[in-house]
């Protein structure tokens, strides 16, 4: 892992806040995948807005995934949650309320 300025962690091409990498060994959910960093920041703050019950408490992450042929896109995803159970019922909820959800297992000691 490799510290930055302004950063807390970066892996790969993710830099996580301080307060992210801290507690970033976990679950989190992905809302989408965006051509542009911009347009998943927007979009987090919208998601946000409407879903204030479920994700008001969570912090969210953008990152870049270079798919080849297909080009560049960023994930946004937020969290961290304790356990699979717990992203999963989030999920559930948000797909109730058709908005997309992935669950994505993360892991600072592992790197994935």
């Amino acid at each position: 892992m490799k510290k930055l300025r302004n950063y807390g962690v970066c892996i790969l091409f993710l830099c996580l806040s301080p307060s992210f990498a801290q507690a970033a060994d976990g679950y989190l959910v992905q809302l989408g995948s965006f051509r542009s960093e911009d347009d998943a920041r927007k979009d987090w703050t919208r998601i946000r807005r409407q879903q204030k019950d479920l994700l008001a408490t969570m912090i969210s992450s953008f990152q870049r995934a270079d798919l080849g042929s297909k080009g560049i896109f960023f994930r946004l995803r937020a969290g961290p949650l304790e356990s699979k159970s717990a992203a999963k019922n989030i999920c559930a909820e948000l797909t109730k309320r058709k908005v997309g959800c992935l669950v994505v297992r993360t892991s600072l000691t592992t790197g994935g």
